[in-house]
């Protein structure tokens, strides 16, 4: 009996798919083996299917393309900016008002 692995990063199940395709396991095959290990929640056929498919294409990077206009935490982490996250936590943001206060002020 296999121990479930909760919570897998994408690039971590991406990674398995490419490795079981490299061994050439059927799509339905690979997302049969990804819910043994990961459970019911992990990726669906569908996207297996889409992964296998880029994977045959040629892609070998399992991670996101960073997406236009948006800052990647790391990359912020990495440059010593603080995020706007940690900005509002250390108390350096702007304050943050909850819908209730918005509402009943």
């Amino acid at each position: 009996m296999n121990a479930l692995i909760s919570n897998p990063a994408d690039c971590e199940v991406r990674d398995v798919i490419r490795f079981l395709q490299a061994e050439n396991l059927r799509p339905c095959e690979i997302h049969q083996r990804l819910v043994a290990v990961y459970g019911e929640h992990v990726m669906n056929a569908a996207s297996v299917r889409k992964w296998c498919i880029m994977f045959t294409n040629g892609r070998t990077d399992v991670h996101d393309a960073k997406k236009s206009g948006r800052t990647d935490v790391h990359d912020a982490k990495k440059s010593g900016r603080p995020s706007v996250i940690h900005r509002c936590i250390e108390g350096k943001g702007e304050p943050h008002h909850s819908r209730e206060s918005t509402f009943h002020n």
